[in-house]
């Protein structure tokens, strides 16, 4: 039985009274212990799936399509106290600038404590010889428990937003952007702690990126996101090796490696929320496109080993 299935999923904004179409139809599922890479380009819709999962879209959005089953239990259907029970113990989220994520004005030992005493009620003693256990596990000395954030490097606060995530030993750990704002030596020392914590907590994942570089020793799975939809979804090594998706194909090529010595370009640029083009979104920077892909929104087509949104393949 899977984790967490996300089935034909819809959200909207509503912006100047009027609601425009954010995420459509997107469909995934995560087994235990398995993860999946959410990849495309800013403004695609990833942290919006991330925010519904954990019941945390604004009051300006809506689903207006599918579910979010998590162990079979519809996530829209529940109460705001049953999400307020699944967020951290089942499901936490290292959340998009989370460089900002911590309490300027509280020390950190004080703000893992809180989470755990008020979650899991231990005593302030108890709870924080596990804070100390946490932060060591990403890590990071005790002694970091004494200090404010603004005392901490960008790797530090990182690490202890990561420690932060894992404290009440979550099922599902859905990773916005962890590397933000960090130089690329960090960036691979926090892929690499993302991947021992993942394999000794069994821990099941969503990485949420615009950098591909990161994703393929991190998840087993990737889906590749363009205006609010999922253009191709499969195994990493299928997807990344042998695209089929146009955009996919654009976006692989984009990315430099030790056999391309220079990075392809996808002209024009990504569809505003408010001006989405009709039919397929990709359709007017496809090199592929024809007549009826500016008519008609692509349903997804098995090829070989992965579903592809694209009408080449209809």
């Amino acid at each position: 039985m899977p984790l967490l299935s996300v089935n034909d999923l819809g959200i909207a904004y509503k912006v100047g009274g009027q609601y425009y179409d954010a995420v459509r139809h997107v469909s995934f599922e995560i087994q235990p212990g398995a993860s999946i890479a959410l990849v495309g380009e800013s403004g695609s819709g990833k942290s919006t799936i991330g925010h519904s999962i954990l019941g945390l879209l604004p009051k300006n959005a809506k689903l207006t399509s599918g579910e979010i089953l998590y162990e079979e239990k519809n996530i829209a259907a529940l109460s705001p106290e049953e999400i307020r029970a699944l967020r951290w113990k089942e499901i936490s989220m290292i959340f998009q600038g989370s460089m900002n994520a911590l309490d300027p004005i509280f020390k950190v030992g004080d703000q893992m404590i809180e989470l755990l005493q008020y979650h899991q009620k231990l005593p302030k003693k108890d709870a924080r010889v596990v804070s100390e256990e946490y932060v060591t596990k990403v890590g990071l000395k005790p002694n970091v428990l004494g200090l404010y954030p603004h005392e901490l490097s960008g790797g530090m606060k990182q690490r202890v937003v990561i420690a932060l995530a894992l404290l009440l030993k979550s099922k599902l750990l859905i990773a916005d952007e962890p590397t933000t704002a960090l130089d690329v030596t960090t960036q691979a020392e926090i892929v690499e702690l993302l991947i021992q914590l993942k394999a000794e907590y069994r821990m099941s994942m969503i990485f949420i990126t615009h950098d591909l570089s990161l994703v393929e020793n991190l998840c087993e799975q990737v889906a590749v996101m363009y205006g609010g939809a999922v253009m191709e979804r499969g195994q990493t090594s299928t997807v990344f090796t042998s695209p089929s998706n146009p955009y996919t194909k654009g976006l692989v090529g984009s990315v430099l490696t030790l056999d391309r010595k220079e990075a392809g370009t996808i002209p024009g640029d990504p569809p505003n929320l408010k001006s989405m083009p009709p039919g397929c979104p990709f359709n007017p920077r496809c090199p592929s496109a024809f007549a009826e892909c500016s008519k008609t929104f692509p349903r997804e087509y098995q090829v070989k080993e992965s579903k592809v949104r694209c009408l080449l393949y209809q």
